[in-house]
């Protein structure tokens, strides 16, 4: 996979210790997304398991695991919000989350996919 300059500044931000809350505020910096559908939701379990999204330039998913970082990237913006899609129905149904109590698994609403954006919410 190539790897941008900012993503290996991504990764050597986790080299200065730390935790998941600080790795989320380095790669904030970098302009790294880390809410998910319509109302923002954090992807992952924070601060042991943290997703980000690059949407600018490339289509790039961070996964950051107790300091361990995948970068994943993709061809188009509707394979990678498909794949973060998953991650978050993963998480957010493994911590039972109400706002997705009796939905089935692929029957997913549109205000629960996609990435954030204030235009969503308004």
């Amino acid at each position: 996979m190539r790897m941008s300059s900012d993503d290996a500044n991504l990764l050597r931000a986790l080299g200065r210790g730390g935790d998941g809350y600080d790795w989320i505020e380095e790669a904030r910096r970098f302009g790294w997304l880390s809410s998910w559908g319509r109302d923002g939701w954090d992807l992952g379990s924070w601060p042991y398991v943290i997703v980000v999204a690059r949407l600018r330039g490339t289509w790039q998913v961070a996964t950051y695991v107790e300091h361990d970082i995948t970068v994943e990237e993709f061809t188009t913006p509707e394979e990678m919000a498909q794949h973060i899609d998953r991650i978050a129905w993963f998480y957010w149904r493994a911590h039972k989350e109400t706002w997705i109590e009796g939905i089935a698994e692929g029957e997913e609403p549109e205000h629960l996919r996609g990435p954030y954006s204030r235009e969503r919410v308004t």
